[in-house]
């Protein structure tokens, strides 16, 4: 047991440090932590690796709540469109998705997929400025289970998944 604890901190503290990095040069912004009422805000938050911690659900995407992939799924179906469903961690979305679906440039909609680090990273593009920026809205992104916005370059994530 007490390796696999060893191991669920390692794993923990790589995620952590790519966030780090990730971020350090953006204005991370609190925003409506509720943003057209994301139903799990309230919930548990924890970064137990394969699995939910108690009170974490799953939510109803089959995925731990307050964390990126739930905030992504949700927005997905806040905006009429077929949520993704038991996609994984984030950097698995990129392998779950068609890929017909997925692109390099961003659309209003958009889930944008950052495969760095043991989890990965998805977000929610809000708004694609024609200056090469785009905005984005995100629960987990310092690994703290909250929700915050940015604005960010076009070339931010790795792909960008368009649902239907």
């Amino acid at each position: 047991m007490s390796r696999y604890r060893s191991l669920v901190a390692d794993l923990r503290a790589q995620q952590v440090e790519v966030n780090r990095a990730l971020f350090a040069q953006i204005q991370l912004e609190r925003g409506n932590g509720n943003n057209g009422g994301y139903p799990y805000a309230d919930y548990a938050f924890s970064m137990i690796p394969w699995g939910c911690g108690p009170g974490e659900g799953p939510d109803r995407w089959g995925y731990c709540t307050r964390q990126c992939v739930s905030y992504a799924a949700w927005a997905v179906e806040r905006s009429g469109r077929q949520a993704p469903l038991y996609y994984g961690n984030a950097k698995n979305w990129v392998n779950a998705a068609p890929d017909a679906w997925q692109y390099n440039s961003p659309q209003a909609g958009d889930v944008g997929v950052l495969t760095g680090g043991s989890f990965g990273h998805v977000v929610y593009v809000e708004t694609v400025y024609n200056n090469g920026t785009m905005r984005i809205s995100q629960y987990n992104a310092q690994v703290s289970g909250e929700y915050s916005e940015a604005t960010v370059s076009t070339n931010f994530a790795n792909k960008y998944i368009r649902f239907p």
